[in-house]
């Protein structure tokens, strides 16, 4: 038996149709309204700053002139003492350029004297005609001794500055000379040393927030690394001017840690994590979470019912979270989203 075409469109369309009308408005849960039961709480305005530990004492040492290294007492890792040797430089081309300094120094003082013995006359008895070509003679004689007397300085600093020395105590963290013989050319950086009891807290603020906070305010800061420890800490300083290079206005913050002991090297340099100050609170109040808060041209409001009536309020201190009410719901009223 053959159906009618027409029949079967019709069938068909009539059972998409009630499989649409069962799914959407029969089947599906009705959406409950999301409410909130006002009560007393304290509502915290918070400051929070994230960043890393760092150290205060921490060096680069240099050899400020280039040489072959001679030999080398350190190695990355070992703790040193302040005034501690960590290296030399090889004395003989020191000392020869020393010997050669003094060599030339004896040589333009000697010059210097004849000059000033064969002028002798002159000086005493000038003759006006010669005065100025003696005296430009013996400028340049004295300039000549002085620039000897300088080289001769510069070269024995330089015999002073073959060693290396830490200026504190602390744990070499890098080093770029470990063996010896090796040359290093001037200015390049040889050790790395840091102080690991000196550790402390370097944030980043925004411009919104830095306004909010000033050294001397105490706080807590939590590492990732350590979710179960927190640490006590004060702001010991705020940059003045923004960090370079970043797309926003974000200032330095500088948090002391003197809880933090790490003779056994337990927190590193690098760690990251926050700091949260507290900078207002309002203790025991009337307090609803901000989302239920709306505003319009006649004020802030909350919704008492499902129906969205609303109730006009007075707010106080908002945090990130919660809002302070001063007036317009009482404890144990319902509101609603």
């Amino acid at each position: 038996m053959r159906i009618n075409k027409k029949y079967l469109f019709l069938g068909l369309a009539f059972f998409i149709i009630s499989v649409f009308i069962v799914r959407n408005f029969i089947l599906r849960p009705k959406k409950v309204p999301a409410f909130f039961v006002v009560r007393r709480a304290d509502v915290v305005e918070k400051v929070s700053v994230t960043g890393e530990l760092d150290a205060s004492e921490k060096v680069s040492l240099k050899f400020p002139s280039g040489g072959l290294v001679s030999w080398v007492r350190v190695k990355e890792g070992d703790g040193v003492k302040k005034g501690q040797a960590l290296a030399s430089l090889d004395t003989r081309e020191g000392n020869l350029r020393l010997k050669s300094s003094l060599l030339t120094y004896k040589k333009t003082r000697a010059d210097f004297d004849q000059i000033m013995d064969d002028n002798k006359n002159y000086l005493e008895n000038p003759d006006s005609k010669s005065r100025e070509k003696i005296k430009r003679t013996l400028d340049k004689a004295q300039i000549d001794l002085d620039l000897s007397v300088i080289q001769v300085e510069k070269d024995d600093l330089a015999m002073k500055l073959i060693n290396l020395f830490s200026p504190i105590s602390g744990v070499i963290s890098k080093s770029l000379v470990n063996f010896a013989p090796i040359f290093v050319s001037p200015g390049e950086v040889a050790f790395e040393v840091v102080n690991p009891e000196s550790l402390y807290f370097l944030g980043f603020v925004d411009q919104i927030d830095v306004t909010k906070i000033k050294a001397g305010l105490a706080g807590t800061v939590h590492l990732d690394s350590f979710p179960d420890e927190d640490f006590k800490g004060k702001i010991s300083y705020i940059s003045l001017t923004p960090i370079e290079g970043e797309e926003s206005t974000i200032y330095k913050v500088k948090v002391s840690l003197s809880e933090i002991k790490n003779k056994d090297l337990k927190y590193k340099i690098g760690l990251s994590g926050e700091a949260n100050f507290v900078i207002n609170e309002a203790k025991d109040v009337l307090a609803v979470p901000v989302g239920f808060v709306k505003e319009d041209e006649k004020g802030k409001y909350v919704l008492v019912s499902p129906k969205k009536d609303k109730i006009y309020i007075e707010t106080g201190l908002e945090a990130q979270d919660m809002i302070e009410v001063k007036r317009g719901i009482s404890a144990d009223d319902t509101i609603y989203e």
